[in-house]
């Protein structure tokens, strides 16, 4: 709640003070061109700390989309352990009554019934106890994965991708890995690494091709390709992504994009 308030407030505070101010800035100074606005001189330093905190911002929203989704699939796993539970409660429940059905039935009944029952119980302790291992196992690969977006949602951004590399290492075809690979691509990115984002975000079209993140993944393809000044390549992958997701919020970012590109003459 608290990184949605600071979002939030930092949000109101820089779109409604300065949104004309750094539609400029994030045209020229970013790219080493930076004319005065109405007949006054720009800091560049002062447009680059802009633009550093919007796309800080920008990090910060995916963040905590992803933390959402996180605790989405928390809340489906505790319900689904609980539901088990009860289901094994009951079939004991059931169990025990048949037990005390049949104890008027001779000894021997009564002792191969109990045999019976020890058994049956014994498999359902074994299938909770099998249930629990899973539970270990994905809890480990979750913490270890919430460390690593923790460390990149704070700016860590050289830990994060050490984390996140150690991750993929130990969980590659874990429930996680798919967002632990672009938020790799993510990470490197930041730290304006491009070849290496390139080469990670391209890891996702590969190796996860049902991944939600793939569309995402392509979309920093063709933003990675116009940081490396590949305007060919730029251009095919953006366009891609407008073809392949039409009326999304992808799509609309890549046509802001290519129309930069026609802008510039690229």
């Amino acid at each position: 709640m608290q990184d949605m308030l600071r979002v939030s407030l930092l949000l109101g505070s820089l779109l409604v003070s300065n949104l004309a101010f750094a539609a400029a800035a994030e045209t020229r100074v970013q790219y080493g061109n930076a004319p005065a606005l109405d007949g006054e001189g720009v800091n560049s330093s002062v447009a680059y700390e802009l633009l550093e905190q919007l796309r800080q911002l920008k990090l910060e929203i995916s963040a905590l989309r992803e933390i959402s989704e996180q605790q989405e699939h928390q809340m489906s796993l505790l319900t689904k352990r609980q539901r088990s539970l009860y289901q094994d409660v009951d079939r004991r429940m059931l169990e025990l009554e048949a037990g005390s059905s049949s104890s008027a039935g001779t000894s021997s009944a009564t002792s191969a019934q109990g045999s019976s029952g020890i058994g049956m119980a014994g498999a359902h302790l074994s299938g909770v106890e099998t249930l629990t291992k899973e539970d270990t196992e994905l809890a480990r690969e979750q913490a270890a994965y919430t460390r690593a977006f923790n460390l990149l949602k704070e700016g860590n951004y050289t830990q994060s991708i050490t984390a996140f590399r150690e991750f993929l290492s130990s969980y590659r075809t874990g429930k996680y890995a798919d967002n632990a690979q672009y938020w790799l691509g993510e990470a490197n990115y930041a730290t304006r690494d491009y070849k290496t984002a390139l080469l990670e975000f391209q890891k996702i079209v590969t190796d996860y091709q049902d991944s939600p993140k793939r569309k995402d993944a392509e979309l920093k393809i063709g933003f990675t390709y116009y940081e490396l000044k590949k305007w060919d390549e730029a251009k095919a992958a953006l366009t891609a992504v407008l073809t392949q997701y039409p009326d999304t919020t992808n799509a609309r970012t890549a046509k802001q994009r290519l129309d930069r590109l026609a802008r510039e003459g690229k």
